[in-house]
């Protein structure tokens, strides 16, 4: 179903104008006609949790995921890929701090799965995707913004990020017009949200393209996903878990674009068939006071 964009995001942006606007400090933190896309296969997100530090340096079109044997990308190789995207949506101002902590974020170590692997999975899959965008610059911009902001103590980090990449964007000069799609980018990534645009429809499989990886990839997902909620006791978490799978597999179809169902949707179910098939294996100890 659809979500109102909550009213304190609305003021800034519906209120700002787009010639001579006025910076604002960026908020801190506390993701010619195209050519036809090349069909990705499964394996496109079946990673390993390290990258190789020159293939990300410099170039978008070397952004890659590595073997096991490579080393951990570099803030530097990281900050690279942001200022190209930044170049993309014309950012007048410096961006090097921004980058940066953007990159502080998603290296949280809080962060078990919503990291940097998270981060460049979703710019990886957006560069093979990316000729099926509208304004595939901003899809990019967004992607880093989507998980900017990431509480699993709270229900409103997508806001929170929306209001960051809002406020930020506008201190770096970028234009009115981009500044508002990415933000409604950013918002078109939370729970079930109904993407109603074709950059809305784009991120949100691409956020979710994690549910169609191979079976090992998705389980090692379900089990950072849990230990990113590892303030919530186990029974509590996997009741929880299963109303999610549940409410996810319910839809007729998972994905939104022709490309995420084709490649994706048949593994993602099998891969929520078998997680609920786990979690229900088992009574919810403790449910009952037990």
């Amino acid at each position: 179903m659809n979500h109102e964009i909550p009213a304190f995001l609305k003021l800034n942006i519906d209120g700002y104008q787009a010639i001579s606007p006025t910076p604002s400090k960026p908020t801190q933190p506390a993701n010619q006609r195209p050519a036809a896309p090349k069909v990705v296969r499964q394996a496109s997100i079946v990673a390993s949790h390290q990258f190789n530090d020159h293939q990300l340096a410099n170039s978008l079109s070397a952004l890659a995921l590595a073997g096991a044997t490579a080393q951990p990308a570099s803030d530097q190789a990281l900050l690279s890929v942001w200022q190209d995207h930044w170049t993309g949506i014309e950012g007048k101002n410096d961006c090097v701090s921004l980058g940066a902590q953007l990159i502080a974020a998603y290296r949280d170590t809080r962060r078990v799965f919503h990291g940097v692997t998270h981060l460049i999975e979703c710019l990886r899959l957006w560069r093979e995707w990316k000729a099926l965008a509208t304004r595939p610059d901003e899809v990019a911009v967004a992607l880093w913004f989507h998980d900017a902001i990431y509480d699993t103590t709270r229900h409103d980090s997508e806001a929170r990020s929306a209001r960051w990449t809002l406020d930020a964007l506008t201190a770096g000069g970028v234009a009115f017009d981009t500044v508002r799609h990415i933000r409604d980018l950013v918002i078109a990534t939370r729970a079930n949200e109904t993407p109603t645009s074709n950059d809305a429809r784009l991120i949100n499989d691409i956020d979710q393209a994690i549910l169609g990886a191979s079976a090992d990839r998705y389980d090692q997902y379900e089990t950072d996903l849990q230990a990113e909620h590892s303030h919530m006791p186990d029974f509590i978490y996997r009741r929880k878990r299963i109303e999610a799978l549940k409410t996810m597999s319910t839809p007729q179809r998972l994905f939104h674009t022709d490309i995420a169902r084709d490649t994706l949707e048949m593994p993602a179910r099998e891969n929520i068939a078998r997680t609920l098939a786990r979690l229900q294996d088992r009574p919810l100890m403790g449910a009952q006071g037990t």
